[in-house]
C-alpha cells in the first residue's frame, strides 16, 4: 500500500520538500502507533510491528513537544 493510500490522501502531482516528506512519514508513525494502541494484542507477537515501535521515539517526541507549545499556549490566551 503507498503511503497516500494509507494515510487516506490523494496523490500528489509535484515533488513534495523534505520537510513535508518529513511531516507525511511522522503523520504515517504516529498513525500507526495509534492503530496498535486501540488493539496492541493483535500485535504482541508481531516482530516487524515491535521492530517499527523502536524506531518512533524521535516522532512521539516531537508531536509532544508541538502539544506542549500548544498546550502552554491556549492557557496563557485563557488566563
Amino acid at each position: 500500500m503507498e503511503l497516500c493510500q494509507y494515510l487516506g490522501h490523494k496523490k500528489l502531482n509535484f515533488s513534495p520538500s523534505i520537510a513535508y516528506a518529513e511531516r507525511i512519514i511522522s503523520y504515517a508513525a504516529l498513525r500507526y502507533a495509534l492503530i496498535v494502541r486501540r488493539s496492541p494484542l493483535e500485535y504482541r507477537d508481531d516482530k516487524e510491528t515491535f521492530d517499527y515501535a523502536e524506531t518512533l521515539a524521535e516522532p512521539i517526541q516531537r508531536f509532544a513537544d508541538v502539544l506542549e507549545k500548544a498546550q502552554i499556549q491556549a492557557k496563557e490566551i485563557n488566563q
